[in-house]
């Protein structure tokens, strides 16, 4: 059995170092210029979430930064709130918030591009949306090459591009595909982007296991810009990602 990272914005933390990651480049203009967009990003509270700050910049999961503001300043932007999914959403004071983080100095905290801090905290029963301009995409499409080239390598290859030899060589007679939860939903995204198939046109697997839990709305957001690739939808939020 082979594990493959493939989620090019997961930061392994401290109490699992041996998170299986990957790294992938910041994607730029052909000038070289910085890529921004605007995004928005919802979240639920958690209680154990730090007091009065919530990572809720289009993370795709507990793993992950979240995709920088281009600025700590929140003139002109957007953060609101609702108890339901349909219900208002209800502006909540820029002087009230802030791109910070009040983990450890009280509101306005010290800013953080990556970070919201509100000054009387985050509740539980709130959907919060903020609406922000972020940079620096992640090339996440790389992670499904990755998986691709992983498996010809050990399936098909002798040795790699530096010359390494393949210690699986001649050895592999079929390759299935699985992945549980976030990775399971990566695997329709692979196969329907035609990713079962190498550079030299042969077939990567020979078989897909599916997980066990898979629906129509869990197709993976990893190819667009700033694409919050293990974001799932639940009945309160992330129902409209990215």
């Amino acid at each position: 059995m082979v594990f493959a990272g493939w989620q090019a914005d997961l930061v392994a933390p401290a109490s699992n170092p041996g998170l299986i990651t990957m790294s992938a480049p910041i994607a730029h203009r052909n000038n070289g210029q910085t890529i921004t967009g605007v995004v928005r990003s919802d979240t639920v509270s958690t209680p154990t979430g730090a007091p009065g700050t919530e990572n809720i910049l289009a993370e795709s999961s507990s793993n992950t930064p979240g995709y920088a503001s281009v600025s700590t300043n929140n003139a002109g932007l957007t953060l609101t709130q609702r108890v339901h999914q349909d219900d208002p959403k209800v502006p909540i004071p820029n002087s009230q918030w802030a791109f910070a983080d009040c983990t450890s100095a009280p509101f306005p905290g010290v800013p953080n591009p990556q970070k919201v801090c509100l000054e009387n905290g985050f509740d539980t029963n709130h959907i919060y949306e903020l609406i922000y301009t972020a940079k620096d995409p992640i090339v996440m499409g790389l992670g499904l090459a990755a998986l691709r080239d992983v498996s010809a390598f050990f399936h098909n290859a002798a040795k790699d591009d530096n010359g390494t030899p393949n210690p699986l060589a001649g050895q592999i007679a079929h390759t299935i595909l699985r992945g549980d939860s976030q990775s399971g939903r990566l695997l329709p995204t692979f196969l329907d982007l035609g990713f079962n198939e190498d550079e030299s046109g042969q077939q990567v697997f020979e078989g897909n296991a599916p997980p066990y839990r898979l629906g129509a709305e869990r197709y993976q957001c990893a190819l667009f810009a700033t694409g919050p690739a293990g974001r799932d939808a639940t009945h309160r939020e992330a129902i409209s990602r990215p």
